[in-house]
């Protein structure tokens, strides 16, 4: 059995995969694009030590705002290093969102910039919030692999950030974190908790008429 089919948490299986068949594949995009479990985990390292030296440490909640994309799963990736990932329904309306946020004490949040502007509506209400990352520019056409090409060649690519940094005060762009800086494998918690769930009270129903 592999080590992969034994494990318990995300941070496991990509641990496991990383160690084992580094180049093998992760993800493949519709274009035909590919990611392998070795480079997914390179931009998964930098987003942590990029977090890393904002002040995010091990047991803080990351919450994660976005439709499906290929930067959730390195979102979910920083569990390996004992953060604990807030996944937030992007159908929720504003109030819905407040409470998730409030009860979990997330510290960081990562969200598309279709989502900025609703979350610009909560920030005063959130003063435990003190890490906002957009995913991209808001245009909707991040591309994982291509980002992936142009910062192994590159270093970096540093028009990724220019549009999110011109428009969105105070919001870091994903990449400016995931495409650069170190990639040494951060301290691993085997076995840390991956998702925080919270729940949104509901009126009480009322007691059945005899």
């Amino acid at each position: 059995m592999q080590p992969w089919q034994t494990a318990l948490t995300f941070g496991d299986v990509l641990d496991a995969h990383v160690r084992q068949r580094p180049e093998k594949l992760a993800l493949a995009g519709v274009n035909g694009q590919t990611v392998t479990f070795g480079q997914m985990n390179q931009r998964i390292n930098r987003l942590y030590h990029g977090l890393s030296a904002r002040g995010v440490q091990t047991g803080d909640r990351v919450a994660i705002l976005s439709y499906n994309r290929p930067e959730y799963l390195e979102v979910f990736g920083l569990s390996k290093a004992g953060l604990i990932i807030v996944p937030l329904n992007w159908r929720l309306a504003a109030a819905e969102l407040l409470r998730l946020l409030s009860h979990s004490g997330a510290r960081v949040l990562l969200a598309e910039a279709s989502f900025v502007p609703l979350v610009e509506t909560l920030r005063e209400q959130l003063p435990g919030l003190e890490v906002l990352v957009v995913l991209d520019d808001g245009t909707g056409t991040s591309d994982l692999s291509q980002t992936v090409e142009a910062a192994e060649t590159s270093g970096a690519p540093e028009s990724a950030a220019a549009p999110a940094l011109s428009v969105l005060t105070g919001w870091l762009p994903y990449e400016s974190l995931a495409a650069r800086g170190d990639d040494a494998e951060p301290p691993f918690v085997p076995g840390h908790t991956m998702c925080c769930v919270s729940s949104i009270p509901v009126a009480p129903r009322e007691p059945p008429r005899a």
